[in-house]
């Protein structure tokens, strides 16, 4: 199993100023920070660059309403009888938005059905269970995953299910860098980066921009390595007024900051979450 990592950073970023809103409460310590570099680092190198934001399990072509996913999500799945998983090649291609390809080693049939039956917490995926998911068989396809440079075609193995014609997939290229366990929700929304490969503009939910009450200013901060860059964001200054009701809602907030370096192909991860965010390019 990936190793996991969870930060002792709190940030949250709250809604309303009646709860004295702060971006970062406290800050996220900058060793905090260093940690989740030295992690991804050590991991990174390992194996070609996939940094998926999203659930690597999927529903073909999508999830069917009248599947019970609680099993699933408790790691209860079966082969039925007689059902045998092919082999598999042990490499295969990534196709990105842009045309370009990598090419990765993927995982067998035998180990993404054992990567359904992994569970975070609870029994060792009780296949045995009498709701357990009874899948019929499995075929390497592609499907779309987002990942934090866009959309890219992944080789998946797709698992027949019994009784529907969804199929359940599961990916079959391990993501770059250490898996993640986050502590509290990502602050970052989304990057988007400059021309210059340099200046980031974050995007986040925050208080409401201006100088009267139930308001606040951010800072972000960034730690950078060879392959990543980890950002939070520090409140620089708020306003909060007893005798004023805010309103418990999130406003729309960017705030820019310049690297040391260009992004390249560096990972931008949340230093609250512990997780990759969105990257966008001008």
């Amino acid at each position: 199993m990936r190793r996991m990592i969870a930060l002792l950073a709190l940030v949250v970023v709250a809604a309303g100023c009646a709860r004295e809103h702060t971006a970062a409460e406290p800050p996220v310590p900058d060793a905090d920070m260093q940690r989740l570099l030295a992690a991804w680092d050590a991991d990174a190198v390992a194996a070609p660059r996939f940094v998926p934001i999203e659930e690597l399990t999927l529903g073909v072509p999508s999830w069917d309403h009248t599947v019970d996913r609680l099993p699933l999500s408790m790691g209860r799945v079966v082969l039925v009888p007689g059902a045998t998983l092919p082999p598999g090649p042990a490499t295969g291609v990534l196709l990105w938005a842009g045309g370009a390809t990598t090419e990765a080693p993927l995982l067998g049939a035998r180990q993404a059905l054992d990567a359904l039956r992994e569970v975070r917490g609870g029994c060792d995926g009780c296949p045995d269970a009498p709701d357990s998911l009874r899948l019929t068989g499995a075929e390497l396809i592609d499907v779309q995953v987002r990942t934090d440079r866009g959309p890219a075609m992944v080789p998946a193995w797709a698992f027949g299910l019994e009784g529907s014609a969804m199929r359940i997939a599961r990916v079959a290229v391990e993501p770059s860098g250490p898996a993640a366990l986050p502590v509290r929700p990502p602050v970052v929304g989304s990057v988007t980066v400059g021309p210059d490969d340099r200046t980031l503009t974050v995007a986040f939910a925050g208080a409401a921009e201006g100088d009267g009450a139930c308001t606040a200013d951010y800072t972000p901060r960034v730690a950078e390595s060879p392959h990543a860059v980890v950002l939070t964001l520090d409140t620089e200054g708020r306003t909060f007024a007893p005798d004023v009701a805010c309103l418990d809602r999130p406003y729309e907030r960017t705030a820019t900051v310049t690297l040391a370096g260009p992004v390249g192909d560096r990972v931008v991860l949340d230093a609250v979450g512990a997780v990759p965010v969105p990257v966008e390019r001008r």
